[in-house]
């Protein structure tokens, strides 16, 4: 693909600019990623079809984190630890009474939040997650796209995004609709790669979150982050470098999926050794992503 088939055919997602430069081609099959000179987001052209969507977030794809019916309790202990994370960062800026967890997956975030006395509520679009959620939350979980889910406007005191505003096809619809729901002065909290971390600018194109590009259809950095939240209401609070909770399984699962073989076969060849408990002890790393605290300032 040249400058000149870019600036014919295509136009960035988010501003509809025509200003675009190749930053990585064949990252997914013929695929390539993108940049916007304007609003500085990374795209995916051409997006997954419907098929090859269906495909990604099928049951398998859960088993990236491990995720097993052997090993859902280490995975949802690693999960809940992640989620009070974040909720210990909210609660610099908000209140907390009512709070909707978008991609929920199997509901253990929200066990995270019930056990802080939140009244927690989610959506996952994934079929075989979300009822997992279901057999714990019943109707406070809604299976679909939250953009057709029916919660009434201005329900909650915050909304968190975890991990997958880098995955949707239309980042702005789905703030719109985030903004929709959240109360007047709600906060949103969004974890997402970074490219302008170091692990980003030193790994280049076997950045994990690269090599993950057939699931990521957007990378973002502060400057896009901050403008596509400005344009749907919100006014940025804080970005901050996450330190995100992992395990020596869950990062043998990561690296299973990046470029990086003799680094997966060493973190392979001691997790064959280590003691079952060790396994599934967690600590905070820096993978390159970023937490974003947001405020509602206006409707969108």
């Amino acid at each position: 693909m040249n400058t000149k088939d870019i600036q014919k055919d295509i136009s960035c997602p988010i501003c509809q600019s025509k200003d675009l430069i190749v930053r990585y081609e064949n990252v997914s099959g013929n695929k390539t990623l993108l940049a916007c000179r304007t609003c500085s987001v990374w795209f995916l052209h051409p997006f997954p079809d419907e098929e090859e969507r269906k495909e990604i977030y099928k049951e398998e794809y859960f088993g990236f984190w491990g995720y097993s019916p052997e090993g859902a309790e280490s995975v949802r202990v690693l999960k809940k630890h992640l989620y009070g994370k974040i909720l210990r960062e909210i609660e610099q800026y908000a209140k907390l009474y009512r709070i909707l967890d978008i991609g929920c997956a199997m509901g253990y975030s929200l066990e995270a939040a019930k056990e802080k006395g939140i009244k927690p509520y989610g959506v996952e679009i994934s079929e075989f997650a979300g009822k997992i959620a279901q057999e714990r939350f019943g109707d406070d979980v809604k299976i679909g796209d939250i953009r057709d889910v029916d919660f009434k406007d201005t329900s909650f005191d915050a909304v968190t995004m975890i991990d997958l505003l880098e995955h949707v096809e239309e980042p702005v619809s789905i703030l719109k609709k985030v903004n929709d729901v959240l109360k007047k002065n709600g906060t949103l909290a969004i974890l997402v790669p970074d490219l302008s971390s170091c692990s980003s600018k030193i790994l280049g194109r076997n950045w994990t979150h690269v090599t993950k590009v057939a699931q990521h259809l957007f990378l973002f950095s502060p400057k896009s982050i901050k403008l596509i939240l400005a344009s749907t209401g919100f006014r940025t609070e804080a970005i901050k470098p996450f330190r995100k909770p992992m395990t020596p399984l869950y990062a043998k699962n990561v690296l299973s999926c990046g470029n990086f073989r003799f680094l997966y076969y060493v973190v392979n060849m001691i997790c064959a050794v280590l003691p079952e408990k060790l396994k599934t002890t967690s600590f905070d790393l820096p993978t390159g992503e970023m937490l974003v605290i947001a405020k509602k300032i206006k409707n969108a």
